[in-house]
């Protein structure tokens, strides 16, 4: 990855499906694997529960792989979000990491480039 950057935004500012869309063009081009998770929603509609989702993810210090369509679907069910990692990783040594704290601000890390982009699609908004 070239220089690490920083971007946060208040979480009042978005939630995840408003940050998925914002990283929907690294989408295919990146495997992603949640690392934390704690939040409320009915994911039965996904065949999941919130609490052994949150459990599975807890027990595996590499997280639980998911895809992207995966991801875009728990965006949906969830009605609040608590704490939250995601990592995603390309097969160049490009890497993303978002992390949102205590439903108070988000944090994206990436290169340069692509915290510019994301810097001037928020402003856009």
């Amino acid at each position: 990855m070239k220089h690490s950057c920083e971007l946060r935004i208040s979480a009042t500012k978005l939630d995840l499906k408003v940050v998925l869309e914002l990283l929907r063009p690294l989408a295919k081009q990146h495997r992603w694997r949640i690392l934390l998770l704690e939040g409320v929603g009915d994911l039965t509609p996904m065949g999941e529960t919130m609490l052994p989702l949150e459990q599975q993810i807890a027990a595996k210090p590499e997280g639980k792989e998911v895809s992207w369509g995966w991801l875009s679907d728990l965006a949906r069910h969830l009605q609040d979000l608590i704490n939250f990692r995601l990592v995603g990783q390309a097969s160049s040594a490009e890497r993303v990491e978002v992390e949102l704290f205590d439903s108070s601000y988000w944090t994206i890390q990436s290169d340069e480039h692509l915290i510019a982009k994301l810097e001037k699609e928020l402003a856009a908004r």
